[in-house]
Order: structure tokens, then sequence, then C-alpha cells
């Protein structure tokens, strides 16, 4: 009973904290690849469903909605097109900070066994090397999708 309740603990840590918190680094790494790159206005969305929460900063607008735990995107617009590199930087740069989070977190993991710092270092490693592969639903597409296509009309 007692591994019951430990691994549902488990279960709602990941999904209540280090899931939309990795998930709000993640699109801060791309936001920050945007400020180097100049593209604004930048606006960051964490989560689905209702608008709870809206944030203004100068040029980044930060939306929080119900279901915080259920991914995140960031747009940003430039009045002078990105060239390709740039597009690639600002759109690698969410996967890496996510990367750098998770050997982190495993290399704290080495040193002190906590399974906490484990569901963080390997759900930022999914999440870094998930969004590497390129693929698309629907609207939605991937960081190595958005990638791959600079990647080929560079080519063209």
């Amino acid at each position: 009973m007692y591994d019951l309740i430990k691994y549902l603990i488990d279960i709602a840590y990941l999904v209540l904290l280090v899931g939309p918190v990795s998930i709000f680094l993640h699109e801060c790494g791309h936001m920050l690849g945007a400020v180097m790159e100049k593209a604004y206005p930048i606006i960051m969305h964490i989560g689905r469903g209702k608008k709870r929460f809206h944030l203004h900063i100068k040029h980044l607008d930060l939306f929080i909605y119900s279901w915080y735990f259920l991914g995140g995107m960031t747009d940003m617009t430039r009045t002078i097109p990105y060239s390709t590199k740039k597009m690639i930087f600002t759109t690698l740069s969410g996967p890496l900070c996510s990367l750098i989070i998770a050997v982190f977190f495993l290399l704290l993991f080495e040193f002190t066994l906590s399974r906490y710092a484990l569901l963080w270092g390997l759900f930022n490693g999914w999440l870094g090397l998930s969004n590497l592969i390129p693929y698309k639903l629907g609207k939605k597409c991937s960081d190595g999708y958005i990638i791959w296509q600079a990647a080929v009309a560079n080519r063209k």
C-alpha cells in the first residue's frame, strides 16, 4: 500500500510540477533565443483551456491556461524575416535549454540518489530529445520539424 501511495505522489509531482515547470523553462529557452535575435513581440503560452493568467512585460506576453500541464508554445515575430541560421538557432534554443537542465539534474541524481532529481532529469531529457524529432500533427509541429523545414527551404 505504501509503495502505491509513493507511486501516486511521484506521478502527481511529475504532472503538476515537473512537467509544467520544465515546459515553461523550455519555452524560456525559445524566448531567450528570440530576445538575442530581437524577434519582438514574444508571446508565450503555457497550457490549454481557459486563460487564467496574463503577464505583459515590454515585448513579452505570458499566458497561462487552466490545463497548465498540457504543453506550451512560444510565438515570436520579426519585422525583418529570419535568416535560416537565426531561425534554427531560435528554434534549437528550447530543446537545448531542456537538455542542459536534464544533464544538471541527472548529475545531481548521481550525487544525491534523489528520485525527484531523477524525475526532473528524465523528463527534461525526454522533452529536449522528443522536440528534436521532426513531426507535425495538424497545425502543431515539433521544434525538429521547424528546423528541418528551415534547412530544406535553405537548400532550394
